[in-house]
């Protein structure tokens, strides 16, 4: 021991004082920040004092007395950290007096020696003040005397705090022990991200009371993301089976990927190898390193069609799970999803380039024509998204799907659709169609073909198109700026004079809808149609106005009802003023085909022809089938004054037969005006 300075050898306290003190020292470096640590060099040549009393003699702890836990090679660690006067930690700087007593004060024997040292599930550890930085080798004389090895392997160290810059890395990290030697308490860990230096706190902790449970160890010999192996596993615990640790956690505890808990899908015995999650890999090779299974069991999928009905899984079921279509006890989720998708959506697609409003092109589409005749479908993206239409024809040529009504939007390329298992009624797939199952095969279509006869496979397209051809000659619309009571232009084709001659032409829209007058004269040439004085319009046609021809007024009117012979159709008295030359001029005609006439009355004037000349009155009739002129009147220079009739020119009250005509004549070029009037009946024949 030294000898305090100024205490002679010879003095008789000397032997008290050997009695008390076992040595005296100043510290040649300052101790730990936590105030349990002193450190003298002198000391590692002498025995050791774990046990005994240590009492600081200068400083802001100076007077306190701590029991030694440890005294390893020149540094002594203390029970309980110094003190200053305010009670916070006191670090022992260098140059601190101290002793270390060989007897407890207050009398009685020396103190009892401390307890033996003992491992905790949780130790508090600092490093020592001359440990070198390190980001493997902690050395933490505090916890040194455990026997080598004690901690290998189930103890962890964290660093809780960074003495030089709190809260900077490796604060926080946690790594495994690998190696410990009892002698310098030097602990050997898996490697942190950053060095560990002098005075910085740890503490040390076994696996058990870890947040994980820790269900096995070892080394990686195979390096990936998503199979990584231990090829010694199989030999050194022969009791793991395949999918032994399915469900459970992969962490490597070393390496680029250093606790990184990773899902095993599936264990496989002979080469230890751990399928992992593939959608969640390790975010790059972890190494061949060491690592721990973490016993945190996840739910896996049931078999395909799996009929447990434990747990949730079970009841959710497989992706591969098939469709069903009859609910029963056993079946799960999946199954019935499938099963209502087959029974409501039949097919789906990604339309082309060429699609559009009216059209899906998808040239995945290998189906026959007509495939998809009468199903609907519907867009779930683009333009038209979310918008049904039924699918009126399929063209397996084009791949074309063609809808009726047209989507609001054009489809685009890319666009997504679904086929819906919903049929819709649609016209058949041919003109005249003679299937006699739906609604719509009695209806037809449009292109069906025109039917004069009643049939037991007809359509009402074709029934309803004969009535119209047999009833409707054509439609037309009135064509003219200035149209006339009288005549107009229309839009009719027909270029042929006198086409129309004799129908009846019919108003659907305009002032006149619904009346109907006989056509007595069509001009070709300018379209236009022109009816008798008393045969007319109550209102004048606008431009515009639609109309119908019907085949033949006969058709319409009592009198030309056929057979009717006898009943006569009573026509309005027609006018006439004429200037009579030398040459013939009809005056009265009355000569359609397949018609009878009757003239009923007819009065004529002439101007004073002169006393040289003449005006002749000829009456024609049909005689066997030829017109003769069967009678002649002469107005002359004595009889011009009077309105002559049928009686006083021909002697008869009126004039029947098919064709009756009535001319007037000059003597000379004239001319004379005759004026006139004549009425008459009809009746087809």
């Amino acid at each position: 021991m030294r000898v305090p300075s100024g205490l002679r050898i010879d003095s008789p306290s000397w032997p008290l004082l050997q009695a008390h003190v076992s040595y005296w020292g100043i510290t040649s470096l300052a101790g730990g920040a936590l105030g349990t640590t002193l450190v003298c060099a002198d000391l590692v040549n002498e025995p050791n004092y774990t046990g005994l009393a240590v009492k600081v003699l200068d400083g802001g702890a100076a007077g306190q007395v701590r029991q030694i836990a440890s005294d390893i090679a020149g540094t002594i660690t203390v029970a309980a950290a110094f003190t200053n006067a305010a009670g916070a930690v006191q670090q022992i700087a260098a140059g601190t007096r101290f002793v270390i007593l060989s007897i407890a004060g207050g009398g009685g024997g020396p103190p009892p020696p401390p307890p033996a040292p003992g491992v905790s599930l949780w130790m508090f550890g600092v490093c020592d003040p001359g440990m070198g930085a390190s980001t493997t080798i902690l050395v933490l004389t505090n916890l040194a005397g455990f026997n080598d090895d004690i901690f290998n392997n189930e103890f962890w160290v964290q660093v809780i705090h960074n003495a030089d810059v709190p809260g900077a890395a490796p604060e926080r990290e946690i790594r495994r022990v690998t190696n410990y030697v009892g002698a310098t308490g030097t602990f050997t860990c898996d490697a942190f991200s950053a060095n560990v230096e002098a005075n910085d706190l740890v503490c040390v902790f076994h696996e058990s009371i870890m947040a994980v449970e820790i269900l096995g160890y070892g080394t990686l010999t195979v390096d990936s993301t998503t199979v990584p192996a231990d090829g010694g596993r199989a030999a050194l615990y022969a009791w793991e089976n395949d999918n032994y640790f399915n469900g459970c956690l992969l962490m490597p505890t070393e390496g680029d990927c250093r606790f990184q808990p990773r899902r095993i899908l599936d264990f496989t015995r002979v080469g230890g190898i751990f399928t992992l999650d593939p959608n969640n890999p390790f975010s790059q090779l972890p190494g061949t390193v060491d690592y721990i299974i973490i016993g945190d069991q996840t739910e896996f999928v049931p078999a395909a069609d799996g009929a447990n009905n434990r747990i949730p899984s079970d009841v959710i079921g497989n992706k591969a799970s098939t469709a069903i279509y009859a609910k029963d006890a056993v079946s799960d989720i999946i199954r019935y999803l499938k099963g209502l998708m087959d029974a409501t959506i039949t097919a789906s697609g990604v339309a082309d380039a060429g699609s559009g409003v009216g059209l899906v092109r998808d040239a995945a589409r290998t189906e026959i024509d007509d495939w998809w005749n009468g199903q609907t479908i519907l867009m779930l993206t683009g333009a038209a998204a979310f918008q049904k239409r039924p699918i009126v024809d399929f063209l397996a040529p084009s791949d074309d799907i063609i809808v009726a009504p047209n989507f609001d939007g054009a489809v685009a390329a890319g666009d997504i659709y679904v086929i819906l298992a919903h049929y819709n009624m649609i016209v058949p797939r041919a003109a005249d169609d003679v299937a006699n199952a739906l609604t719509s095969q009695v209806i037809g279509r449009k292109d069906d073909t025109a039917l004069y006869a009643a049939a037991v496979n007809a359509t009402l397209m074709r029934y309803v198109k004969g009535l119209i051809t047999a009833g409707i000659a054509v439609p037309g619309a009135v064509s003219d700026a200035g149209p006339a009571i009288t005549d107009f232009d229309t839009t009719l084709a027909e270029a042929t004079d006198d086409h129309y001659n004799g129908m009846l032409l019919m108003f659907i829209d305009g002032p006149n809808a619904g009346q109907a007058h006989t056509i007595d004269d069509y001009a070709g040439g300018a379209k236009n149609v022109s009816f008798l004085a008393g045969d007319q319009w109550t209102d004048v046609p606008v431009d515009g106005n639609s109309f119908v021809i019907l085949p033949s007024a006969a058709l319409y009117t009592v009198a030309g009802i056929t057979g009717a012979t006898g009943i006569f159709h009573e026509q309005a008295d027609a006018g006439f003023t004429e200037e009579i030359v030398a040459a013939e001029t009809f005056i009265v005609t009355l000569n359609v085909a397949d018609t009878r006439y009757i003239l009923r009355d007819l009065r004529v004037k002439c101007e004073d022809p002169t006393a040289a000349n003449t005006v002749t009155i000829t009456l024609y009739t049909l005689i066997n089938g030829v017109e003769t002129a069967v009678d002649t009147f002469v107005i002359t220079n004595a009889n011009f004054g009077t309105h002559h009739s049928l009686m006083d020119m021909f002697g008869v009250p009126y004039v029947a037969g098919d064709s009756i005509r009535v001319s007037a004549t000059g003597s000379a070029a004239g001319p004379y005006t005759l004026d006139g009037q004549y009425s008459h009946g009809k009746t087809n024949v």
